[in-house]
């Protein structure tokens, strides 16, 4: 994926944060991109095919370059498994049922959940190995630690990061730049931007009217 440096913002925030040092100019331009990409859920990565084991029902989800905020979809020998969380499936447990779903086994798992350590459980334990058969997709988000970010964020959204930057910026109070005034004004603008941002999720980048769909964020850690 292309990427472009964060400082490319630079020349946007620094004037609404004279005397503030680069480092924390730098680290509120990621904030904001990390708060976009959080709550638009538009940053999609697929993992690498996971192997599957046999008796092995966790699979613990990594990636390298961003962090992982939630999972999109999954499919289980290229067919779609479906979210379900621990509650319903414990509701759902028949009192006559002597083999907790936590212990079944299966050949073709059809749910999963994801727990707070990032792993992916799968519902039921898989009864035999799978090499690449589990294949994941995740929402991610910039590290903290980033200085290059998708170049998506800096051709669609850069006058919003902009101004997230610098709301937040203005918000660090009993500094020389700090306005509280200003802040509501910026961090307003860039609220009232995010409603927009959310509908490329599902309309995409194309310039055409989309009915509106109401999704469920199944992951959040």
């Amino acid at each position: 994926m292309a990427t472009v440096s964060v400082d490319q913002w630079f020349p946007d925030v620094v004037p609404a944060a004279q005397l503030c040092p680069n480092p924390i100019i730098r680290r509120e331009i990621v904030n904001a991109c990390r708060d976009l990409c959080d709550r638009t859920m538009l940053w999609v990565s697929k993992l690498d095919p996971i192997d599957v084991v046999a008796d092995e029902a966790e699979y613990q989800l990594a990636t390298s370059g961003a962090e992982i905020a939630g999972v999109d979809r999954a499919k289980f020998n290229g067919k779609t498994i479906y979210p379900v969380s621990e509650t319903a499936l414990d509701e759902d447990e028949s009192r006559d049922d002597k083999t907790s779903w936590r212990d079944k086994a299966t050949d073709i798992p059809e749910r999963y959940f994801v727990t707070f350590e990032k792993k992916l459980r799968l519902v039921y334990i898989p009864d035999a190995n799978l090499p690449s058969g589990l294949e994941v997709w995740v929402y991610t988000i910039p590290l903290i630690s980033a200085t290059a970010v998708p170049a998506f964020l800096w051709e669609n959204f850069k006058d919003m990061i902009t101004d997230g930057a610098k709301g937040r910026l203005k918000a660090i109070s009993d500094m020389p730049w700090s306005d509280m005034e200003l802040a509501g004004a910026f961090l307003g603008s860039y609220e009232a931007q995010m409603t927009k941002a959310k509908q490329k999720k599902y309309q995409g980048f194309q310039r055409v009217k989309t009915r509106a769909i109401v999704r469920t964020r199944y992951h959040d850690f």
